[in-house]
């Protein structure tokens, strides 16, 4: 059952010499005897988590964009609210 890292509903039927993902679960009644190729900061795991971690550092410009078009946006229109505010009870 590859679902942790494949995201895949129902488990995945293995033949002698298909590659096996770690952190795996044999759902089956017979042992699974494999051959490790990979450890560590090689396996496939630990590429997905440091894609995720570079996600999550990178920001895209679309949200820089926004960053700056808020900073504006957000002090014009509270100075409108206030006077708007000013100008109906002043």
């Amino acid at each position: 059952d590859e679902s942790m890292v494949t995201g895949e509903f129902a488990p995945v039927t293995k033949a002698p010499g298909d590659a096996l993902v770690g952190g795996t679960i044999n759902v089956g009644m017979e042992p699974v005897y494999f051959r490790v190729q990979a450890c560590g900061d090689d396996t496939a795991l630990a590429k997905i988590t440091q894609l995720v971690s570079a996600a999550q550092l990178s920001k895209p410009p679309i949200q820089a964009f926004a960053d700056t078009v808020s900073a504006v946006f957000v002090p014009v229109v509270l100075v409108l609210a206030l006077c708007t505010w000013a100008a109906w009870f002043g």
